[in-house]
């Protein structure tokens, strides 16, 4: 490792004397240019680790809205799709086609079988991630975070389906209060949902 340091220091060293006979600088000026670049540099890498950071955790939120958008629709894809399945299974004549596992019809089956097993996954994780954020709404402070997991059951979750300014007058809430409130809620259950890459996506609400 020190051999590394050394060499390092060997290269800056023959940069500096580099650019400093190639511009006439001084040394002193040269190293100045040289560690002014770096900084900027440093600058620079930081602003893109940050510009990252934000498009991940905005595609985690973007993807727990979408989520929520259809929970109704995917509800009624599980439904339908176990009872038909059901309904196959139990016809008779349809059994006797499946004995061929090439038939169109036993690929069809299968194909809707699948389908509903894979929605019922994704259905099984967006609802223990809805009780975890529950569960946080709840043991919290701030009416702010308090109000997010109910303005999501309104709005989402519950059979009937509420309108933005029937919330707000049973809410008592302004509109802003009610987008920042979702924005929020949409950047805990994105985290829930896809997991954290940094300490930062657990700061939603923390602001004054």
């Amino acid at each position: 490792m020190n051999d590394k340091y050394k060499e390092l220091g060997k290269d800056y060293k023959d940069t500096v004397a580099i650019l400093a006979e190639t511009t006439g600088w001084t040394v002193k000026q040269t190293r100045k240019v040289l560690d002014l670049l770096a900084e900027i540099t440093q600058k620079q890498a930081a602003a893109a680790t940050r510009k990252q950071r934000t498009t991940q955790k905005n595609a985690k939120s973007i993807a727990a809205r979408n989520l929520l958008e259809n929970y109704r629709n995917l509800k009624v894809s599980i439904q339908c799709g176990t009872e038909h399945s059901l309904r196959l299974l139990e016809d008779s004549e349809y059994l006797r086609l499946m004995q061929d596992e090439e038939s169109p019809v036993n690929q069809g089956l299968r194909s809707t079988a699948l389908l509903t097993a894979s929605n019922r996954v994704l259905w099984t994780r967006l609802n223990a991630a809805l009780d975890c954020y529950k569960e946080m709404c709840e043991h919290d402070t701030k009416p702010q975070i308090r109000r997010g997991y109910p303005l999501i059951y309104a709005r989402y979750l519950a059979e009937k389906e509420v309108g933005i300014d029937d919330i707000l007058d049973s809410f008592a809430i302004e509109k802003s209060q009610y987008y920042l409130c979702m924005g929020e809620a949409y950047s805990a259950l994105g985290v829930i949902l896809f997991g954290s890459d940094c300490a930062e996506d657990f700061c939603a609400g923390t602001s004054k």
